[in-house]
């Protein structure tokens, strides 16, 4: 069950990565999109600032849900995984 966490943990990295590192965001993404780390900034140079303002709050939501699941991981390998299911399964037949 490490691997979950291993993976909360990449997304974590990978959003304060887009927070940081602006620069490193647009040459990422350029190369995903035109094989060049600099064509992003020339297809699209006007709108960059909102663009970097996205990746930024994109990369603030990925850590946060990154930390959320994280710990919501680890308490679920904590507690009796039997317990886990009745409790949401109670609590889904209840609403």
């Amino acid at each position: 069950m490490r691997w979950l966490e291993a993976a909360c943990v990449v997304v974590q990295v990978f959003g304060a990565f887009m927070v940081l590192s602006p620069n490193g965001v647009k040459a990422l993404f350029g190369l995903m999109l035109f094989s060049d780390h600099a064509a992003l900034e020339a297809h699209i140079a006007a709108p960059m600032g909102y663009i970097e303002l996205l990746h930024a709050v994109l990369g603030a939501v990925l850590f946060g849900w990154g930390v959320a699941f994280f710990l919501l991981v680890r308490w679920f390998f904590t507690v009796d995984p039997i317990k886990v299911c009745r409790l949401f399964l109670i609590r889904s037949i209840r609403q």
